[in-house]
């Protein structure tokens, strides 16, 4: 269905780090049917077949599951399908090129460093709000790690505003968890509804299997011999 071949030029448009890169859409269907997981390649294909009535729509894709499934790797797949279709950057208004810089179509941050970027703030630091115009603005936001990070008060209601808003503008946001939804949910007044507008919006898709990590660990010591 999709081929997507990598390079480090579009690692660094898509947001993501090298090693997150080279899953063609071929190589999740064979790990997701080595696996027993004909869903997941399933649920991804069909999202990716309509990406444009999904973007028009601001649907995005909930992955959640154990650590090392795999599940950052389909976000880059996520995020490639999403650069190649529509480009790196979308136009601007006249107002936002008066603003600076350049909106991308898609954007990829960790939560932590959501969360780190959100609390760093300093009064009227225009790199700061131009940042978080970015994060608001762009058709599509990568958030990987989603329920790792802390935040203070101030970065909390920083967060909310910035989901309520790609909510209210029907803009995709897609995640990456292996936390209970409904835990985080409970945290706090906020976090329940950043996840009530995220449960309306995105689709759900569970990953299991081993974990990659500690597999390929493994198989890096096989042959090595001792003396």
């Amino acid at each position: 269905m999709l081929a997507l071949l990598t390079s480090e030029k579009r690692a660094g448009r898509c947001g993501f780090e090298k090693e997150h890169l080279g899953l063609s859409f071929a190589g999740l269907r064979a790990y997701c049917e080595e696996h027993h997981e004909a869903a997941v390649w399933q649920a991804v294909g069909r999202y990716l077949a309509d990406l444009a009535a999904q973007t028009a729509e601001g649907r995005g894709l909930i992955l959640q599951g154990p650590t090392g499934t795999g599940k950052t790797g389909v976000l880059a797949l996520l995020a490639e399908a999403e650069c190649l279709r529509y480009g790196a950057f979308e136009p601007m208004t006249e107002a936002e090129v008066r603003f600076g810089g350049r909106r991308r179509h898609v954007r990829a941050i960790t939560a932590v460093e959501l969360a780190e970027f959100l609390m760093n703030r300093r009064r009227d630091d225009e790199w700061w709000l131009n940042r978080l115009s970015d994060l608001t603005c762009c058709a599509h936001l990568m958030i990987d790690d989603f329920g790792a990070e802390y935040m203070d008060g101030f970065a909390l209601n920083s967060f909310y505003k910035l989901m309520d808003n790609r909510y209210t503008a029907r803009r995709c946001t897609h995640l990456t968890v292996n936390v209970e939804l409904t835990d985080y949910a409970g945290s706090n007044p906020n976090a329940a509804r950043i996840v009530s507008r995220l449960r309306q919006r995105c689709y759900i898709i569970t990953i299991a299997g081993p974990d990659r990590r500690v597999r390929l660990s493994a198989s890096a010591l096989e042959g090595v011999g001792f003396g």
